[in-house]
């Protein structure tokens, strides 16, 4: 079906009798009509986005996604379809009278892009008009959808972003591994055996530098964990996390330290860029960017420098 007010193209996917008794039996679970229609469309808009990625042979993750725990139904109103290492993709129905998709607040700005999908009278088809990948407010009207095609396109260049909060929950993308299954050991270890003898009088110094008196019944890595939490002096506590990251690679204090192949060749030689989290006793995080060379062989070419930029294109490191 097109419509003036709809992008070119629009799909219809049958809804089968077993999606609507899936829809049914979720909404049978809440305690008021209001919400179990909620839930009952919402359920009905995911699964005709899923059939429809399916026929496209793009793998969608039902069970993974947040709105098929029956504690989110309850509490949330949200339609969300997991695209598995892209994140996840807002399926809002509207029905047969509607120009006008209004956004829960609790969907604005976490997810990969929002499909609009038209539920048919008889619950029969899900229509999928179209999509907005950077809604600015809540109403999004039907003129506004990008169509289809472009869909497919936005996912195939699609960048997902990187939740560094996430790590503090152990939710890490697989894209980003350990130091040891990328770096060979010799890479690991970059101090040589001189800075390991005077690595004692390295961190009275810090200690010292940070108006603290050094301990003298502790041994190096008690040392500097301890140094990790009486100083704010943050080139400090780096330089700290940094030494007990090379005598225990495996510190749990400190684990929240991945790295990632950026698929470039800089003067011959693979890149890999780690980023480091070290939290803080004020419910802040700081971070560490460092690039490696990932070639067994070879260093990363002088005069290399790396800079963070924001949404907006201004650096902030």
């Amino acid at each position: 079906m097109t419509t003036n007010n709809l992008p070119s193209n629009t799909i219809t996917i049958p809804l089968a009798e077993g999606d609507r008794t899936l829809a049914h039996h979720f909404a049978q679970q809440q305690l008021t009509n209001t919400k179990a229609n909620q839930v009952y469309f919402n359920t009905l808009a995911v699964l005709a986005t899923h059939h429809y990625l399916a026929w496209l042979n793009i793998v969608s993750d039902l069970e993974q996604s947040q709105c098929w725990s029956e504690v989110n139904q309850f509490c949330a109103d949200i339609a969300d379809l997991k695209l598995p290492k892209l994140g996840f993709l807002e399926c809002r129905p509207i029905v047969h009278n509607q120009n006008v998709c209004q956004l829960p607040l609790e969907v604005m700005g976490d997810r990969l892009a929002y499909v609009i999908i038209r539920i048919s009278e008889d619950q029969k088809a899900g229509e999928l008009l179209g999509f907005v990948a950077n809604p600015k407010t809540p109403w999004i009207s039907l003129e506004q959808l990008d169509s289809l095609d472009n869909f497919l396109i936005f996912l195939a260049n699609y960048q997902p972003k990187i939740k560094l909060y996430q790590w503090l929950e152990n939710q890490i993308d697989e894209q980003w591994q350990t130091l040891a299954s990328l770096l060979s050991p010799q890479k690991l270890v970059f101090r040589n055996s001189q800075f390991h003898q005077t690595l004692p009088n390295i961190v009275n110094k810090l200690y010292l530098q940070n108006e603290i008196t050094p301990p003298t019944q502790l041994s190096l890595v008690q040392s500097l964990e301890q140094l990790l939490t009486l100083t704010n002096d943050e080139e400090a506590r780096w330089q700290a996390a940094e030494m007990l990251w090379e005598l225990d690679p495996h510190h749990p204090l400190l684990d929240l330290r991945r790295i990632m192949d950026l698929g470039t060749y800089l003067g011959g030689v693979s890149v890999g860029l780690m980023v480091g989290l070290l939290p803080k006793s004020d419910d802040q995080i700081s971070l560490l960017f460092r690039l490696y060379c990932l070639s067994d062989r070879g260093y990363l070419p002088p005069g290399i420098t790396l800079t963070g930029l924001d949404e907006q294109l201004n650096p902030f490191f």
